[in-house]
């Protein structure tokens, strides 16, 4: 049972407001390198640490849209002391969103994001020397564009984020158009900007397109 995932998310709709919580029990997705030995290291393994998560969230109509917060606890059960650089120390993390139609057949949803680490004096005080250290709040803006035309088979979107702290930025382009009721095609892109040793400048070469098709049956 040592490699189980276990997950709960009870909700229910009160004074229309759609409320939930939930719960999580399992790993991080992002491994960590750890020695083979304390005492006399030869090599380094890739584990998956152990994660819990809690969190709330909330979301109902107003202000001519729709909105929605939502709030989550990362309890890194292998690192609570945060003095190990190599797992990630426990977090919150939150969402706030907005969407509302702008226009006939078109609709903008803004996005704030961020993850702030909690025991940071610890984590510095960890990172060796000559490594970057994470900052202790990673937020972005994230904005979304939807556009439909010829009777809804024509779609044109755009969704993107921005870092205010590290500048860097990501781009998705997409047009895509259904033929039929069960064939449906997308061309689009991922663009993604600098400074190239921040989280989405270190991929600044790999932009790339790409063209999808699906047929259902």
């Amino acid at each position: 049972m040592e490699n189980t995932e276990t997950a709960l998310r009870p909700y229910r709709t009160v004074a229309e407001t759609e409320l939930s919580v939930y719960a999580y029990h399992g790993f991080w997705r992002s491994y960590a390198l750890q020695p083979d030995s304390p005492v006399a290291p030869t090599r380094a393994i890739e584990t998956f640490s152990a994660l819990a998560v809690f969190g709330a969230s909330a979301r109902r109509s107003g202000l001519g849209g729709v909105w929605g917060a939502e709030i989550g606890y990362y309890d890194s059960l292998d690192d609570r002391s945060g003095t190990n650089p190599a797992i990630e120390n426990p977090e919150f993390r939150f969402l706030l969103t907005y969407q509302r139609q702008l226009a006939q057949d078109l609709t903008g949803s803004l996005e704030y994001y961020g993850e702030w680490m909690q025991d940071y004096a610890a984590y510095r005080r960890s990172v060796p020397a000559g490594f970057p250290a994470r900052p202790e709040l990673r937020d972005l803006i994230g904005l979304r564009l939807t556009k439909l035309l010829r009777y809804q088979t024509l779609k044109l979107s755009l969704f993107s984020f921005y870092s205010p702290l590290a500048r860097d930025y990501f781009l998705n382009p997409e047009i895509s158009y259904n033929f039929t009721d069960r064939l449906w095609a997308a061309l689009g892109g991922n663009i993604f900007g600098w400074p190239g040793d921040s989280f989405f400048g270190q991929h600044g070469r790999n932009d790339n397109v790409y063209l999808a098709l699906r047929y259902s049956f």
